[in-house]
Order: structure tokens, then sequence, then C-alpha cells
């Protein structure tokens, strides 16, 4: 997509994510209003990839240095390195998938991000769906909430992409029920694998609203739905239409209106709609939703 923008007015992305993501990350920097990609890393990883128009940078410090937001687009614990640096150099970070870093490396690395005074966006993108959005403005009381998703079994080497998309999940409930968690409940059985298969959820909060969510690796069908029920209010958004049925990836359309709301906090100093905590709070309960599962 051609920009008509003004460069010297524009905010310059660092990009440090693996070759197989990369082009796909940088078109979707692309439509995203006043910024411009200036370079990328290949996190651990020989060789040269070449993307039209961006170049690669061989040293991490060089390009985070040179930019103004460096874009984290990495599903491995080892990222924390490059989140650290960014924060010494005070830049602003989107950090795509946090959920696979542990919790009190999230909690420093949230401490050091208010001692920066930077700002910082996660990978919570379910959140930036039209009617989520319109549901959160309006503080819509929901009593129930169900999210499934039937996919392709996932493989060790997608995990933490899993990891990505349950949280997302978790974070929607935590989000749209206003309270606090009262009892979890979760199990999970093996069916074709030696892995639980199909994880079933329930969260229950002071409120008496109840979330849950159906992970189900086994299913005939993709499906990825949430269907949401107040008093005065039912709706279902199916997410699968935009996304793949094969691995649950999250949607572009919703990764496009996460990076523009990003740009938007960063270029007005405005308040950042999804932060650190966020991430905090939902690796928190998927941690302890795993302890379940995996008991």
């Amino acid at each position: 997509m051609q920009k008509i923008w003004d460069r010297e007015f524009m905010l310059k992305i660092g990009i440090i994510g693996s070759g197989p993501s990369m082009a796909a990350r940088i078109q979707q920097w692309e439509v995203v209003p006043h910024v411009v990609v200036t370079g990328y890393v290949l996190a651990a990883e020989e060789g040269q990839s070449v993307f039209a128009g961006t170049q690669q940078y061989d040293n991490a410090d060089l390009l985070i240095e040179a930019v103004d937001i460096i874009d984290i687009f990495l599903d491995i614990p080892a990222q924390v390195q490059y989140i650290y640096k960014a924060i010494f150099f005070h830049k602003h970070l989107f950090i795509h998938n946090p959920f696979v870093i542990g919790i009190t490396e999230l909690l420093h690395i949230a401490k050091l991000i208010q001692e920066a005074k930077v700002k910082c966006q996660v990978g919570l993108y379910f959140r930036f769906q039209d009617s989520i959005q319109e549901l959160a403005r309006n503080r819509q009381p929901l009593k129930f909430m169900e999210s499934v998703w039937h996919y392709k079994h996932t493989t060790v080497a997608q995990l933490y992409s899993w990891t990505e998309v349950v949280n997302n999940h978790i974070d929607l409930i935590l989000h749209l029920l206003h309270s606090q968690v009262r009892k979890i409940y979760a199990n999970g059985v093996m069916v074709h694998t030696d892995q639980k298969d199909i994880v079933s959820i329930r969260i229950q909060f002071d409120n008496g609203a109840v979330g849950t969510v159906v992970l189900n690796s086994c299913a005939l069908k993709p499906v990825h739905n949430i269907s949401l029920y107040g008093k005065t209010y039912a709706s279902e958004i199916a997410l699968l239409e935009h996304s793949s049925p094969e691995e649950g990836q999250i949607a572009t359309v919703l990764i496009n209106e996460a990076l523009t709301s990003f740009i938007s906090a960063v270029s007005q100093d405005s308040v950042i709609k999804v932060t650190i905590f966020d991430a905090i709070n939902s690796v928190e309960l998927s941690n302890e939703i795993l302890k379940q599962i995996e008991a």
C-alpha cells in the first residue's frame, strides 16, 4: 500500500521476529497510518531474508536505536532479551505474544516499563472486534459468556501460538464480565493423542456471571465463536470468518485495528487500551487453569 504521508513525520517501526512470519507482519504495519517500517531483525536465525523496501539489521541494538517503536513479533520466551533492550533505549513497545513469558518476568517488565515511561501494548487482539468494543464502551451487563474454538490438532511447534489465542479468550471473559474471579473449574481429556485434545474451562465470578471456554482439536469442522448473554442482550460473534480455520490464527483485521489504536495512543500521548497488566491478568488465570488441566 502506497503511503502518502511525509516520512519525516511518520513514526519509525522496527520489527524483531522470525523469517516465516516477517513478511505478513510488515504487510500488517503497511496499512497503519503515520508509520514506516524502518527495518527488522530475524531473531536467532541464520541467513538473509529479503523484504522489498525494508532493511534487515544484523544487530538488534542498531535497529532499536534507529526507530521510535519496537514490535516484538515472537512466540518464544527468549523474546525478553529484546524487550529489555527496547526499554533500556526508552522505545515504545508492541509485544505480540507476551503470554509465553513467566509471570515473574512479566511483572518485572511491567515495572521497568513504568519506570522508563514508555508505552507498551500487548497482543490481546480480540478486544478490537467491533461488537466487543461496543460492549465494553456501553458496559453491557452480561451474565454468561461462552467461547468455542474447534481447530486442527496443535503441534508442539504451534503451542506458543495456541497459548496466544487461549489467552485472548480468557482476557475477553475478564474484560467483559466486570468482576473478581471466585472459582475456576478446568479439565481435559486425551482422545487421539497423549495430550489433552479437548479442554473445558468454567470461570465463576463474584457478581454471579459465568464464562466458559471449550477447546477441541478433534472437531469434525472448524468453529471459532463467542456467545454473550445478558438480561436484555444476546449476541454471537463468529471469529472464524476472518481467520484461519486450521490454526485459529488471529484475524488480520483485528491485528490492524490493534496496531492502529497503539499508534494513535503513541502519537497523541494518550492511554493505551490494552496494557502489559492485562497480559499479566490473563497469564495468571491461564496458569491456574493449566494446573487443573494437567493435574
